[in-house]
């Protein structure tokens, strides 16, 4: 009878040195899965960020664009005003030229008729 208890009780001694290895196992992986979950949160929230400033720079490009687009607009009105004040600046020489052709021509026809 004592033998049988005795191996019955290292029988259940082994069930739970078995068992606390199972529990200590459990209690690792546990240990583990909360450390992957916090690293895993961790790049999330960097990711996050990421995403933020990705946004944020998109958000500044779009805005230096359409800046950028407004000087354009206004360069390029500025360039047909001047093209457009080149052009009148080029006719009225070319209507004072003939003006002064005319004037010459009056002038030395005034000189021929009084000469004679």
């Amino acid at each position: 009878m004592a033998d049988l208890a005795a191996s019955q009780r290292s029988a259940l001694e082994s069930e739970l040195k078995k068992a606390e290895d199972r529990a200590q196992l459990a209690q690792q992986n546990a240990d583990l899965a909360a450390s992957q979950r916090n690293a895993m949160a961790s790049e999330l929230s960097r990711a996050e960020e990421r995403a933020q400033l990705a946004e944020k720079n998109a958000d500044l490009a779009t805005s230096q664009r359409t800046g950028q687009e407004a000087e354009l607009k206004k360069a390029q009105e500025k360039a047909q005003l001047a093209q457009q004040n080149a052009d009148l600046a080029a006719s009225q020489l070319t209507a004072l030229g003939t003006q002064l052709k005319k004037a010459q021509e009056t002038q030395s026809v005034r000189a021929d008729f009084s000469g004679r």
